[in-house]
């Protein structure tokens, strides 16, 4: 597995032992430190923004080298991998965040402007929300599914926002912090803090939620604090010493390794279990690490809730074992044991041998090896992949009568979910190597304890899945009734509009008529126009009779 830091250049390490393996040089000349980096979920890409250039997508098959460029994107400032390889979240200078569709190289969709730079861009798991934080200390949450308006958080206390990250496990959780010191942490379903702590005395740095506890994460500030906190109880439940300002942070995908980058170019990694001192630590640039990243590893048989309950059930519990109590070491960082874990003789039930004569299927597709002719059973081999757990190791208790097997394998969990088909039950018999006879024991699992085992493993999935879709129908509704008033709105506005557009005109007819401007009395002008009438038909007969006479004189002559 590759470690990724980021200063001018790009380099790729191994993980842990630190070995520089790949050396990068983005963009065409050294302007300035890389902007941002991305894995891609596969861990096969990476995508890198230079100080100035366009985004580059890199690829670490057999050397890290340039596999494309991103073109026609002005002012490049963060861009990161959606789940898929084919989709890419890009944001710039001017506000606009878009997801580019990388094989036909188009833009898919852009998401309404914000009104500063972006600086950071992240994307929760299952690609339903982005959140972008920007340069006037606003974060903004896109909900990618049902498109509606963004959600605008801020840091309480604050003018700034300095850093960001989306809880993978909680996609509605996303942490923060500020250039006064404050870290936050909002749920943006409701678009207000659920959690803030004055824990610096200078900028924050970096934040850092853990990818196996929701409730853990992890801060670093500029004055050389860096600390862990555990956001339900509102405490912090660790403090790291360190000899320089940690810039940039990333947690492994299997939480047990925490990454630094500090101010004077040197890598250091944390294992969570002991998280006082570093256990790794190099030289990795001359200049500040700007960014760290753990190189992705996709891993099927943790996908899925089934797998993890399958992983369960695949190891048996004997009816007389007990465990000795589990103590937990740390509050948060997982459980570790401070050595093997014995069980004694009085707590264990004597070891089971299996025939593998038989030929059995079901042995067979567990990786038994079917010339062995006995295989002992260990209770470590199903127990889940997770190393937050201690390894029990079993004594002995039969002495010699029991022979172990020279070529004993190990059965392994990725194995047995990989491959679930099992044709027949596996026979279990008493010793035929040995005089002695061991006591057979069927470590079956009871069909109550089962069914309430899958009853609750189920209900809980349900519960889930109805609080999403819960989550989902209030968020449609809510989009729905903000669509409406604002058509309301715009129906109300367009008949205001109307109404001050007739009473202008009115105005205006009003105006273009002189005596109606002058206020002149109507039925006034009405007699008046009367009396002209008649007037005019006096003097018209006045002209006729004159006429009249002066014909009569001129007969007359």
């Amino acid at each position: 597995m590759y470690v990724a830091s980021a200063s001018t250049t790009i380099k790729l390490h191994e993980f842990p032992s630190g070995e520089a393996v790949h050396n990068y040089q983005p963009g065409t000349k050294v302007d300035g430190p890389v902007r941002s980096i991305s894995w891609s979920r596969d861990g096969k890409w990476l995508v890198v923004v230079p100080h100035f250039g366009p985004p580059e997508i890199l690829t670490v098959k057999n050397n890290l080298k340039l596999l494309k460029f991103i073109p026609n994107v002005e002012e490049p400032t963060c861009a990161a991998f959606l789940s898929s390889k084919k989709t890419l979240g890009i944001s710039t200078k001017n506000g606009l965040v878009m997801l580019y569709d990388v094989k036909t190289r188009t833009v898919k969709k852009r998401f309404p402007r914000c009104i500063s730079q972006i600086t950071h861009l992240e994307f929760s798991t299952k690609d339903t929300h982005c959140a972008v934080g920007c340069k006037n200390g606003d974060v903004c949450v896109f909900n990618t599914v049902t498109n509606s308006p963004p959600t605008i958080l801020k840091v309480p206390k604050s003018s700034s926002m300095s850093c960001m990250k989306i809880n993978q496990l909680k996609h509605n959780l996303i942490c923060g912090g500020s250039n006064e010191g404050v870290i936050t942490v909002w749920d943006s379903n409701v678009g207000k803090p659920k959690w803030f702590r004055e824990a610096f005395n200078a900028p924050v740095n970096a934040v850092a939620f853990s990818t196996i506890n929701q409730d853990l994460m992890a801060a670093a500030g500029n004055d050389r604090q860096f600390l862990f906190f555990d956001y339900t109880e509102k405490k912090q439940v660790a403090s790291v010493t360190v000899g320089n300002n940690i810039i940039s942070l990333d947690y492994s995908q299997d939480g047990m390794h925490i990454i630094a980058g500090s101010q004077n170019g040197r890598v250091l990694i944390y294992d969570c279990r002991n998280i006082t001192e570093p256990v790794y630590t190099y030289q990795a640039h001359k200049t500040t690490v700007r960014h760290v990243a753990f190189q992705k590893i996709c891993d099927k048989t943790n996908s899925s809730s089934m797998s993890s309950m399958l992983s369960d059930l695949a190891s048996p519990v004997l009816p007389n074992q007990t465990q000795k109590k589990i103590s937990r070491t740390s509050d948060l960082f997982g459980f570790a044991s401070a050595g093997p874990v014995s069980v004694s003789a009085t707590e264990t039930s004597t070891k089971r041998t299996i025939s593998a004569d038989e030929g059995d299927s079901f042995l067979a597709a567990l990786g038994i090896d079917g010339n062995s002719t006995h295989s002992v059973h260990n209770d470590s081999v199903f127990s889940k992949s997770s190393a937050m757990l201690p390894v029990l190791h079993l004594t002995n208790p039969g002495g010699d009568n029991i022979p172990t097997p020279n070529s004993a394998k190990i059965f392994e969990t990725k194995r047995l979910l990989s491959d679930p088909h099992f044709s027949s039950t596996p026979k279990v018999f008493p010793n035929a190597g040995s005089g002695d006879k061991v006591n057979e024991e069927k470590p079956v699992v009871e069909n109550m304890d089962m069914k309430s085992t899958l009853k609750e493993l189920f209900q809980e999935e349900m519960e889930q899945r109805m609080e999403e879709i819960n989550k989902k129908v209030d968020f449609n509704t809510m989009h729905v009734i903000t669509e409406l008033r604002r058509n309301l709105f715009d129906l109300q506005l367009f008949q205001v509009k109307q109404f001050a557009y007739m009473q202008k005109v009115f105005e205006t007819m009003k105006n273009a008529t002189p005596f109606l401007a002058a206020g002149c009395d109507m039925n006034k002008l009405i007699e008046e126009n009367e009396q002209l009438k008649m007037m005019n038909k006096f003097l018209e007969e006045q002209l006729k009779n004159s006429m009249v006479s002066k014909d009569n004189k001129t007969e007359d002559l």
